[in-house]
């Protein structure tokens, strides 16, 4: 199995890639753009950091088990308008949002730094492979 198979599974709670208009590819892509927006990965990971989740983001990036987020620890990293912004693309309230991130940003962050650090042309590859850009 592909690391892009592996993130939809995991984030479909094992459902298979091949239906790429499932709701949770859409979620997956909403998030994609919303991090795009917030001026891409490594911007959002500096808001985590500077929102005090340096030790929770320390486990995405490095091995091992990926320490969860609690909505309220998202809410310290990011401002009411971006966190709306999501959850206008995903059709949804701040709360939605944030539960959709809470599943989705460890998952991404975590395939996205197999080495510890994140690699923007794995990610890149990562984000063409889910969506069938080549």
């Amino acid at each position: 199995m592909g690391l892009l198979d592996q993130v939809i599974k995991n984030i479909a709670g094992g459902q298979a890639k091949s239906d790429v208009h499932s709701q949770e590819s859409q979620v997956l892509n909403a998030v994609l753009q919303w991090v795009e927006e917030q001026g891409g990965f490594q911007a959002v990971l500096e808001k985590l950091h500077q929102g005090g989740l340096g030790a929770i983001l320390g486990s995405w990036l490095g091995q091992g088990e990926n320490t969860s987020v609690e909505a309220s620890q998202l809410q310290s990293a990011f401002d009411h308008s971006e966190l709306q912004s999501l959850a206008d693309k995903l059709g949804t309230n701040t709360e939605g949002a944030l539960s959709h991130l809470q599943q989705v940003l460890p998952e991404l962050v975590d395939k996205a730094s197999p080495q510890g650090t994140l690699n923007t042309e794995h990610l890149g590859a990562l984000v063409d492979n889910i969506f069938g850009r080549k």
